[in-house]
């Protein structure tokens, strides 16, 4: 299983609540005692944390989330435990390899020391203290494999980035804010002056960039009035972790740059990017291979003085061997023929190589091997 990242540093309900994020990431549900179990053993925790804090942390975010009329970030389960209040990940129970991206991960934490002012600004970046943090943030579109750019003048649009899509190419202005409050929160969050920026430039989307931002119906309604999407950090930490397990198309962020807050769009985006689709065709071919191998070790083991059997294997009897493999191992999702066709085809596609398909007759030439990744453009990129 892939270990979380022991990233979660400081103290209080905000460090407990990241840590728990972190462990709830798999779409699994967990009981108080063993988010505290495992969140200690992966340094996420504090080794005095006891269950009841987790409990308490868990229950006051839930409680303001509801007060605030948002969205509830976690699900207490009748039998006490909590999962994320996102789509039931089908594959739960799969081992689905996340790369480690060391780079990603340094990426990350200049953006939390810079977007808290903890990064001094270069010389010439003159009164200008928000500078690193912009070029942080342009570091991070650039990751996510935009062509980003740092501007940051008088005048000027923080960071421009983009999607070089051709006709359908789109540019993003981000205006970028820092706070050095106890509250972590922006004090001054203007969407009026990112959606100028944006028109200055011909820009098609404006973001707001922060580490946090007061929760008032007057800010609600200035980016609905100026068409301004507004991102925390911890939005774009979402995003970058998502693309690191496999690359995010550009087109499907368009939904992210709706005006008003996108933290519950990009939290469910990024947790479906992970857990739905994607998954469900690592699912089929991963057991693609490591069934119909079984099968064919099966056939090919029997006893040489009998006749082997004539029973090849097809699309239609690799789903059976699928299904009843997911059965075995009590997962709720199931897969289709269509998705067995797309994993053999997959398989047998020149640059994969470890299936031959013979007509109806399909067969495994090699064994799974799991494997880590790191991502495309961050190994070309330097964030």
């Amino acid at each position: 299983m892939t270990e979380p990242r022991a990233t979660v540093r400081g103290g209080g309900h905000g460090a407990v609540l990241a840590a728990v994020r972190t462990l709830l990431a798999d779409g699994k549900a967990y009981s108080a005692e063993e988010l505290c179990a495992r969140g200690i053993d992966h340094k996420l925790l504090a080794p005095s944390t006891i269950p009841n804090y987790v409990r308490n942390a868990i229950k006051t975010l839930l409680d303001r989330q509801r007060d605030r009329a948002e969205k509830p970030e976690f699900v207490l389960l009748r039998d006490g435990r909590y999962r994320l209040d996102m789509p039931l990940d089908a594959f739960a129970g799969h081992d689905d390899p996340e790369p480690a991206n060391p780079r990603i991960e340094a990426l990350i934490a200049r953006l939390e020391a810079s977007a808290h002012r903890r990064t001094p600004p270069e010389p010439g970046d003159g009164p200008n203290i928000g500078a690193p943090f912009e070029r942080d943030v342009a570091a991070a579109f650039t990751a996510l494999g935009f062509t980003a750019k740092r501007m940051g003048g008088q005048g000027e649009p923080d960071v421009v980035a983009t999607a070089p899509l051709g006709d359908r190419a789109y540019t993003v202005v981000v205006e970028c804010k820092t706070a050095a409050t106890a509250d972590d929160q922006v004090r001054n969050p203007v969407a009026q002056e990112a959606g100028r920026l944006r028109d200055l430039v011909g820009g098609d989307y404006a973001v707001l960039l922060g580490p946090d931002f007061p929760h008032a119906a007057e800010i609600d309604a200035e980016l609905q009035t100026h068409h301004v999407a507004l991102w925390t950090c911890d939005d774009l930490v979402k995003l970058l972790h998502a693309h690191a397990v496999h690359a995010i198309r550009w087109s499907r962020l368009l939904p992210l740059f709706t005006p008003g807050r996108a933290s519950d769009a990009i939290a469910e985006f990024t947790h479906l990017h992970v857990h739905s689709d994607r998954k469900r065709a690592h699912v089929a071919y991963r057991y693609v291979l490591e069934e119909g191998l079984a099968y064919q070790e099966l056939l090919a083991n029997a006893d040489p003085q009998i006749q082997r059997p004539t029973a090849p294997l097809t699309v239609e009897a690799l789903a059976v061997l699928v299904n009843e493999r997911l059965a075995r191992d009590a997962e709720l999702g199931r897969v289709s023929l269509d998705d067995i066709r797309a994993a053999v085809t997959y398989g047998a596609h020149p640059l994969v190589d470890t299936i031959s398909l013979d007509g109806d007759r399909v067969t495994i030439e090699a064994r799974w091997v799991e494997q880590r990744r790191t991502t495309p453009s961050s190994e070309s990129e330097e964030p």
